[in-house]
């Protein structure tokens, strides 16, 4: 699957009970944008060497104890520019869940079940997968090409585009 994966969700740092939740929340995010789910690598330390460079990438650490292991994995990312989100319980406890390394990046707080929402959307908007991050133009010239145009922007804005439609 990764070999053909448009789009990488990798997952390090401690084990956190919502990871399966917000998995299944960012995956019917994706669908509802016609997005095959197929197109969709979930990574971790155990498959990270299936981890693609060419393709749009977001990393979750979920930060309680410091991994040592994941350090490699951290610092691969880094130079590599992909998004990575600190996710911890508390802020307060930020500086003691998280390595020095990635600890300049604002933090995310999951508290609870109600910031699931909040989160996916975090991801969604790293992975340029948030309608006003798909933006599109239509312009057309002539009269006869109205009624395509129409069908191309109804079915773009079914796709989860922002499209503006320009007509003379």
């Amino acid at each position: 699957m990764a070999s053909h994966s448009k789009y990488q969700f990798i997952v390090l740092g401690d084990t956190n009970p919502h990871i399966r939740e917000i998995k299944l929340i960012f995956l019917e995010r994706v669908k509802d944008l016609g997005i095959n789910i197929a197109n969709i690598a979930f990574i971790d330390r155990n498959n990270f060497e299936q981890y693609k460079g060419n393709s749009p990438t977001v990393c979750l650490y979920f930060g309680n104890s410091i991994k040592q292991e994941d350090l490699s994995e951290l610092n691969f990312l880094l130079t590599e520019a992909v998004f990575i989100l600190p996710v911890v319980e508390s802020l307060n406890t930020f500086n003691n869940a998280i390595p020095l390394l990635i600890r300049g990046i604002n933090g995310f707080e999951l508290a609870n079940q109600g910031n699931i929402e909040a989160l996916v959307g975090r991801i969604m908007e790293a992975l340029s997968l948030l309608r006003l991050s798909r933006r599109l133009f239509i312009s057309y010239r002539r009269i006869e090409s109205r009624s395509v145009a129409i069908q191309l922007y109804e079915h773009l804005d079914a796709s989860g585009f922002d499209v503006f439609f320009r007509y003379p």
